[in-house]
């Protein structure tokens, strides 16, 4: 008889299929790495849309005269989208997948027409700049929440807590208008999403069990927050205004 076990790779957590471990009773383990790959797929193309409807209205004319001239409008899209991710994460598992997709994709769009700010206030060749070393840093984030075999659960506690901190100083800030301030959460907000990235991946990786493309769909929208709230952030720091 043999009694070698199947190979194991630990860094994707996955059984061969329709197999199980020796003496376990659990289910197959759901492939982590095929589950990541949905969620960067759709993290992706939700940038991609949040990218073309950012540049859109950017150009058009009549929206960048209304951003300009009435500072309540852009606020206004921002609490919406605030609203939107709040019901999204607390429905997307009690809906359909088609339907918990098409909530997604209006929040790339409603997340498109606030990126459309970076173009309106900076220059082409900041918002690409900035836009490069937002993805590097987040790759090298996700690399460590996928990688570290430290549980980062403690910390993401930490910075969802330092995160609803950052909202009501953003709220404060919005009408106080001061600069020093605006930096301040800028710089903080660097070193929030960098480590909400690395939480986030690391949390990911947890929902593939659940067999559900609902988790990716979630997890990618965290990941889009993440990644967009870092772009911003270091925009402010580094960009370079028209």
């Amino acid at each position: 008889m043999n009694n070698t076990a199947p190979n194991y790779d630990p860094l994707n957590d996955e059984t061969p299929p329709g197999q199980q471990w020796p003496g376990s009773t659990a289910a197959p383990v759901v492939n982590v790495g095929q589950f990541m790959g949905k969620v960067y797929g759709w993290m992706g193309f939700g940038l991609a849309v949040t990218g073309c409807v950012a540049g859109v209205a950017a150009s058009m004319p009549g929206w960048v005269d209304l951003v300009k001239s009435v500072r309540g409008v852009l606020i206004g899209v921002i609490v919406v989208q605030w609203i939107m991710s709040a019901v999204f994460a607390r429905s997307f598992r009690k809906v359909s997948f088609g339907t918990a997709a098409a909530m997604f994709l209006s929040h790339a769009f409603v997340l498109g027409l606030i990126t459309s700010s970076a173009f309106i206030a900076y220059t082409t060749t900041s918002v690409a700049t900035v836009f490069y070393i937002t993805a590097g840093m987040f790759a090298a984030m996700a690399a460590i929440g996928t990688f570290t075999k430290r549980d980062l659960s403690p910390m993401g506690q930490v910075l969802s807590m330092i995160f609803s901190g950052l909202l009501i100083t953003c709220v404060v800030n919005w009408f106080l208008g001061s600069s020093g301030l605006g930096w301040g959460i800028a710089f903080v907000s660097v070193f929030l999403f960098s480590g909400l990235i690395a939480y986030h991946t690391q949390r990911s990786r947890t929902w593939a069990k659940e067999g559900d493309d609902r988790y990716a769909l979630m997890a990618a929208f965290e990941l889009t927050i993440d990644f967009v709230n870092l772009f911003f952030a270091l925009l402010r720091l580094l960009g370079r205004r028209r």
